[in-house]
């Protein structure tokens, strides 16, 4: 399908879900296991919940069931975990996709390659309906007031949030900074399904050669590989396809930050800023503005 062709026809703020199951097969990020998933339809105001099959456990995915942020975001209940679900969520926020029963068969999710594509094309495969006629649209949250939350002390990180004054935007910046020979990048976004589709989703996660041998040590990124991330050293890029977009991976931050936005439960309107965040910084926004947010009047939009 051309990338100009306008593929998504539904509001962020309409009650959503996929036309019908769908299931993706691929092998795990970190733990490095194949890991099955089935995304199938929800009905009307029941969110977006992970399954984990092998175990009976749902895990709607909201800020409350955050465990752990490093790396990625991981979801959990009791003693039941779910990795790596950023880029799954950044798929279904960024397409629309309100409700969603995703099945899984492991603890972490598929990483694809890399990006949360893979996932979008197969949401569009399964197609956006409206699961009932007669239910009603999603507020979405907003701000009546800035927000801004400092990164640990003694570095330059940080993330805010205002409102906008077009009620109907979502307006993302991002800022990273990191050794050559990735450097310095920024990125500004204005969220649409289509601009999401064509700008943020194809941009794949993104590690550093000296961090890898740590991460192995840790018993992470097991099953990373050129495949599924861009890679940098000291020489520069590994992967010998190149990358998708000069500004890579300040566009995968982008995409993480959607996806952790996803578990706000709700749309979201406004402008968010971010300089050398991450998922911990991300999920501290995200609680700043449940405890803050208020219902956005659309009926101006």
């Amino acid at each position: 399908m051309a990338a100009s062709e306008p593929v998504v026809r539904t509001s962020p703020l309409q009650e959503t879900t996929i036309g019908k199951s769908v299931r993706y097969e691929g092998v795990s990020l970190h733990r490095g296991e194949i890991v099955c998933v089935n995304f199938c339809p929800a009905k009307a105001g029941s969110g977006i919940v992970f399954v984990r099959t092998d175990c009976g456990v749902e895990i709607p995915a909201h800020a409350d069931h955050v465990v752990e942020t490093r790396l990625s975001t991981t979801l959990g209940m009791d003693k039941i975990r779910i990795q790596t679900t950023e880029h799954i969520l950044a798929a279904a926020y960024g397409l629309g996709i309100l409700n969603l029963r995703i099945e899984l068969n492991g603890p972490e999710l598929p990483i694809a390659d890399g990006s949360a594509l893979p996932y979008v094309n197969l949401l569009l495969d399964a197609g956006i309906v409206h699961p009932n006629a007669d239910a009603q649209d999603r507020v979405p949250m907003t701000l009546d007031a800035p927000l801004f939350v400092a990164g640990p002390q003694g570095t330059a990180a940080w993330i805010s949030a205002s409102p906008l004054d077009a009620l109907d935007a979502l307006s993302l910046s991002y800022t990273v900074d990191y050794d050559p020979p990735a450097g310095a990048q920024h990125f500004c976004y204005d969220h649409s399904p289509q601009a999401f589709i064509e700008q943020i989703a194809p941009a794949r996660t993104f590690a550093f050669m000296k961090d890898v041998e740590e991460m192995h040590a840790a018993g992470l990124a097991l099953g990373g590989s050129l495949e599924n991330a861009i890679v940098f050293s000291g020489l520069g890029l590994l992967n010998p396809e190149g990358l998708r977009f000069e500004d890579e991976p300040v566009r995968h931050k982008i995409l993480d930050l959607i996806g952790d936005l996803a578990l706000l439960g709700r749309p979201f309107l406004g402008k968010i800023e971010a300089v050398r965040a991450g998922h911990a910084l991300h999920l501290r926004l995200v609680q700043q503005i449940l405890a803050r947010a208020c219902t956005a009047d659309v009926s101006r939009v």
